[in-house]
């Protein structure tokens, strides 16, 4: 409680001595339409964008739009009607009256002090395939304010249902992760369950960053297809935020999380008041993370950073923003056991849309790396993610898009021998979703052919590799092959359309064809996706309103 009480001090400090003008309220990462359009300004060198972290700020995100349409000439026609439809939603951000088209808001207000939003949450689909049948639910509101120049608040709730569990920790797949509360039967291929989330924080703003207290979805590495330094596969988590934009050319991220362990400490656990219950504690887990952004000419963007998930006790040096957090952890344990440190992390990001119509990128994460074996095929630790990808707008049509991407993760990534200090929250994995000792090609391609139509298809192949055992004694987890023996494999082909009636309210259909292959393909598939020989064709139809 004294950390937080600091906390809400040092914001309070910052907002007392800064001059703001800017408010920091996120967009969900959840808004893909809303991120490709982003994507598609940047191909079309009309804004620069540092796609390497999201969530991207409503504020950011207004001005990108303005951007757009003081260069509207650019645009073709659908796009422009598109811009015309999203800035009914983020003039807010820009009028400082209520004089402009506005979208249709359950409760909108705004003056020279005061500007909140408030709106309904939900959604409805319905799954269908030879094998089964399933739908998934979700309703609660959101909310975002503003006050005066700099702060804002904002929060969401959602209560979710799947009436068959298809996003649990166990199963390889690209859906978020929930962390149900079950229904039905242990082992039931129709088990489902429901999953509550709230989400939001407290900012304070100026010119050139942000603040805040956040608990929100975030995503670290350019991608069109899943991340490989943060994802949104893990549900999200509370974190002290902070980023410096103080120049064009530089960029500043930092955050400081609170992870859920779900590991017992027994030790700790009390008679809860009706003896032989006991109160359940579980260790404390922690999670910093600093990424520095450099764009050394236009459209060019080069970061670095590095991670830390600790446990036990909360470190005050994990809250000094700028720190190499591996080098913290060594001054701290010395020369003891290596079940005494902490779990730290590396990472680098080039993007570039120096090509017109054309974005390249390159993302790695580094769990651990000895350059001194780094040939050395018996005894390297050569622990790391690649993620490699291209997203060519069509000169001819620059309302389609085709993407190209390839993944692979070498064995033992994102793993640790302390089981408090995986890379994990709620024991889903944070980086990549196949996890370690696996690889994906992503083929991908989507349009608009008028505004509001959002048309995307995909194909996906992917092999995991056996899960090695990895202690952090006598050379284990050195010299381990990549796939030598591939115990899960899938091909997936989905096609997805999605109409938007109004803003953040959508219509959607599509069909997903499914092959699972391998001694492992039934556990690292959901039920309703492997059928009865692990091929599944499923029909799907929905709406949903916001995200």
């Amino acid at each position: 409680m004294k950390v937080i009480r600091l906390i809400f001090i040092l914001i309070l400090i910052v907002a007392f001595q800064l001059n703001s003008s800017a408010q920091y309220v996120p967009q969900s990462v959840f808004n893909k339409p809303l991120y490709d359009f982003m994507d598609d300004l940047a191909n079309l060198h009309i804004i620069t964008l540092n796609d390497a972290i999201k969530p991207y700020s409503r504020k950011q995100i207004a001005e990108a739009l303005q951007a757009a349409e003081s260069q509207k000439e650019k645009l073709n026609t659908t796009q422009q009607k598109q811009l015309a439809f999203y800035l009914k939603d983020f003039n807010k951000e820009l009028s400082t009256t209520k004089g402009f088209k506005k979208r249709l808001d359950l409760f909108y207000f705004k003056d020279s002090l005061f500007n909140i939003t408030v709106n309904p949450v939900g959604g409805f689909s319905y799954f269908k395939n030879e094998n089964d049948n399933m739908y998934r639910q979700y309703a609660g509101g959101e909310f975002w304010a503003t006050l005066g120049k700099g702060l804002s608040i904002f929060g969401s709730y959602r209560d979710y249902t799947d009436s068959r569990a298809v996003a649990d920790d166990k199963y390889l797949n690209d859906l978020p992760g929930y962390n149900y509360k079950y229904k039905g039967a242990v082992g039931s291929p129709k088990r489902g369950g429901s999953f509550d989330e709230t989400r939001g924080g407290i900012a304070y703003a100026w010119k050139w960053g942000h603040i805040g207290i956040v608990k929100d979805n975030l995503e670290w590495g350019s991608n069109n297809h899943g991340a490989n330094i943060i994802s949104t596969k893990a549900p999200s988590f509370a974190r002290l935020e902070l980023k410096l934009n103080p120049k064009k050319w530089f960029e500043f991220n930092y955050f400081h999380g609170w992870l859920y362990s779900e590991i017992k400490d027994d030790s700790a656990a009390y008679f809860s008041g009706n003896p032989p219950n006991h109160r359940q504690v579980y260790f404390s887990k922690y999670f910093a993370a600093n990424m520095f952004t450099v764009k050394p000419f236009k459209q060019f963007d080069f970061s670095f950073g590095n991670s830390i998930v600790y446990s036990d006790q909360l470190e005050v040096a994990m809250f000094i923003p700028f720190m190499f957090f591996k080098s913290l952890d060594h001054s701290k344990t010395g020369q003891g056991s290596n079940y005494s440190g902490q779990n730290s992390q590396l990472f680098f990001n080039i993007s570039s849309h120096n090509i017109k119509y054309t974005h390249l990128y390159i993302s790695l994460f580094v769990d651990e790396i000895a350059f001194g074996r780094i040939w050395d095929k018996d005894e390297h630790s050569n622990f790391y993610s690649l993620k490699a990808g291209t997203a060519v707008m069509l000169p001819f049509y620059t309302s389609a898009t085709i993407v190209a991407e390839y993944t692979r993760t070498n064995p033992v990534t994102y793993r640790h021998f302390v089981n408090t200090t995986t890379y994990e929250s709620n024991r889903f994995n944070m980086g990549h979703y196949l996890r370690d000792n696996a690889q994906e090609i992503y083929l991908g391609a989507r349009c608009t052919p008028i505004s509001g139509l959002y048309i995307s298809a995909g194909y996906t192949t992917a092999a995991v590799g056996p899960i090695y055992p990895y202690t952090g004694k006598d050379k284990s987890g050195l010299g381990l092959p990549f796939l030598k023996t591939k115990e899960y494999e899938f091909t997936s082909l989905d096609l997805n359309i999605k109409y938007e009636l109004f803003n953040d309210i959508f219509l959607s259909a599509g069909v997903k064809i499914d092959d699972n292959k391998g001694a492992l393909a039934n556990v690292y598939t959901a039920p309703f996706y492997y059928g009865k020989n692990g091929k599944t064709t499923t029909l799907f139809g929905g709406f949903n309103i916001g995200f």
